[in-house]
């Protein structure tokens, strides 16, 4: 059952940011994942994103190749791998998520605010639980 709950509560999470993304700048979540991701670890790969993330891999590609035709990405080939490319901000990107970040945090604020301190703890830590717990099952299934 908490498979369930957990489920439903990231669809509507999902869903809640989707369309605020849509009202105020028209991005997708996929594209907010990418400005995150890059935010976080500055200028890089998009396999590192999937890494980092879990995103799919296709679905990524062409979540890139339309960021960068939008002028939101720069991509570079990947001086490492000729096969890939390295992508960051370009000035359009970074302006747009300096735009999006305060409303998506102010949402996130807002979700956290019924926990206290000690409970947004408690919940972190069991997240960190069952996803290192997962990663585990992973490695003994592959």
């Amino acid at each position: 059952m908490f498979g369930f709950r957990i489920a439903r509560v990231q669809a509507r999470l999902s869903a809640q940011i989707a369309q605020l993304l849509r009202d105020h700048q028209r991005l997708s979540v996929m594209q907010w994942r990418v400005l995150f991701m890059l935010d976080a670890l500055g200028k890089t790969t998009p396999a590192e994103i999937v890494r980092e993330t879990g995103l799919d891999k296709g679905q990524l590609s062409r979540t890139i190749r339309d960021m960068t035709e939008r002028g939101l990405l720069e991509a570079v080939p990947n001086t490492d791998d000729m096969r890939g490319q390295v992508i960051d901000f370009s000035e359009r990107g970074r302006a747009l998520f300096q735009k999006v970040r305060p409303l998506i945090y102010d949402r996130q604020d807002r979700l956290l605010s019924v926990m206290s301190e000690e409970e947004r703890k408690t919940f972190i830590r069991v997240l960190d639980l069952l996803e290192d717990e997962m990663n585990r099952i992973d490695a003994e299934e592959n």
